[in-house]
């Protein structure tokens, strides 16, 4: 068995986990995270899927008469500035 393992090489593969953030700008706090899923701070593991939650936001608050402006949101990286 110790033959077969010869010249076997494990390498390490960086995987990249970031998390995407919606952030919508608040008055008093600037950009702030308030997207949540029972209660809890939700986060995408994609800037499309941030995306795309952002645009089904905007499509429902448009069909429910809510005026809505796309410029109150915007989408980074978790842990990045929040100015």
């Amino acid at each position: 068995m110790e033959d077969l393992l010869i010249g076997f090489k494990i390498t390490k593969r960086r995987v990249n986990m970031s998390k995407f953030e919606v952030q919508t700008y608040t008055l008093c706090e600037g950009w702030k995270n308030l997207w949540t899923v029972d209660g809890l701070t939700e986060t995408f593991n994609s800037h499309k899927d941030a995306e795309h939650s952002v645009k089904e936001h905007l499509k429902d608050c448009l069909e429910d008469g809510i005026e809505e402006d796309k410029y109150n949101y915007r989408i980074i990286k978790k842990g990045e500035s929040n100015e």
